[in-house]
């Protein structure tokens, strides 16, 4: 992914109203994926400075439902969702001076919002020589579900399963597309995919085993998929997707789905047609095989 904004900043929990510190060094980055969606994505960075490769935060933001903005008075930031304050997430600065912190805190806001803004260099300023004080502070809104682990590690997330879905609805190969995003865009995903639609098809062994290598072990039961399915996280993720659909953003052709235009309605469409052709293609095997 290409990185935007870098900011050098630790990660922030809610406990008993106080903001409480990770001690971790880290790095937040703005970075933009192949299908044009903004990723907020938080590395640790370890003793030498170095940046963890793989993000043990990554949120994808669509533009206009967050703010990044500086607390008044304190090096600290929060990353606010108006509609879903539950997924608040709260930053402490590791930059070595203050004198930065709003140019940062624009470039964040901007490349989240798809404004144009004064972005920062990738590599950001040099590294402080020692690990700036930890803050806490008073703070009305609740902390991101899940967005810090004790570990550092990335968790089973909802994305990983709306991903598998996905993928197990349409198939893998590939296509081109390139259409604008319908003026009536139908349902969404979470319209369609609801733990009540999806409990009897989690209900099959053969469906439980084709989700199974995109999930870790401990969430490989029917009983635990069933329980993920009805995360408002895993909700969160189909209405992204949906909105991905909807707006054109997204290369459908990751699925390998014939062109049928945008929206989660197309979508869906184009995975029946597909579903159809190789029911057909198989029994025309089956036939052949007979004759034989």
């Amino acid at each position: 992914m290409d990185v935007i904004v870098e900011f050098r900043v630790g990660l922030m929990s809610l406990a008993d109203g106080r903001l409480v510190a990770d001690p971790r060094k880290g790095v937040l980055r703005v970075c933009q994926d192949e299908a044009g969606l903004s990723h907020l994505c938080w590395h640790e960075r370890d003793a030498a400075g170095a940046t963890a490769a793989e993000p043990a935060v990554d949120l994808v933001i669509i533009p206009g439902e967050s703010t990044f903005s500086k607390i008044g008075g304190r090096r600290v930031f929060e990353l606010r969702f108006p509609e879903e304050k539950e997924r608040n997430m709260f930053f402490w600065a590791q930059e070595p001076s203050a004198d930065e912190d709003e140019t940062y805190v624009a470039a964040v806001h901007a490349a989240l919002n798809s404004e144009e803004a004064d972005t920062m260099d990738a590599e950001g300023p040099a590294a402080p020589a020692a690990p700036a004080a930890a803050p806490a502070a008073a703070a009305p809104a609740a902390a991101a579900g899940g967005g810090v682990a004790a570990s550092g590690a990335a968790s089973i997330s909802a994305s990983n399963l709306a991903a598998a879905l996905g993928s197990i609805l349409s198939g893998a190969a590939a296509r081109q597309a390139g259409m604008a995003a319908m003026a009536d865009p139908g349902p969404s995903l979470g319209d369609v995919l609801k733990p009540e639609a999806l409990g009897p098809l989690l209900a099959s062994d053969d469906m439980v085993a084709r989700l199974a290598p995109y999930l870790p072990e401990e969430h490989r039961s029917a009983a635990a998929i069933r329980e993920l399915v009805s995360t408002p996280q895993f909700r969160h993720q189909l209405d992204l997707f949906s909105h991905a659909l909807m707006t054109g953003q997204l290369d459908t052709s990751q699925f390998g789905l014939p062109a049928g235009g945008f929206g989660v309605l197309d979508f869906l469409r184009s995975i029946q047609t597909q579903a159809d052709q190789k029911k057909g293609g198989e029994g025309q095997q089956q036939q052949q095989a007979q004759q034989q």
